[in-house]
């Protein structure tokens, strides 16, 4: 899997910048990252890094992000 498939996101014209259903694929296997829910978690925010830098952008430049959860009990993981 090639990382351009994990680059999925839109600019608008006031070049806000949209990505969603960014999942924990590690994009060099193209399976999920292995070692559980913080593996994963860890995943998909490198993965958001990439796109986010893709388009000129870091966390720092993040207006708003919506996490949904499987299970609640990873909530503290998530947070860590």
């Amino acid at each position: 899997m090639t990382s351009e498939k994990i680059q999925r996101f839109h600019t608008d014209a006031a070049g806000l910048l949209y990505t969603s259903g960014q999942t924990g694929l590690d994009p060099a296997t193209g399976s999920l990252a292995e070692g559980g829910f913080e593996a994963q978690a860890e995943q998909v925010f490198a993965n958001l890094r990439q796109v986010l830098a893709s388009a000129g952008a870091d966390f720092s430049d993040v207006l708003k992000a919506t996490v949904y959860l499987a299970d609640m009990d990873d909530f503290p993981a998530l947070n860590q």
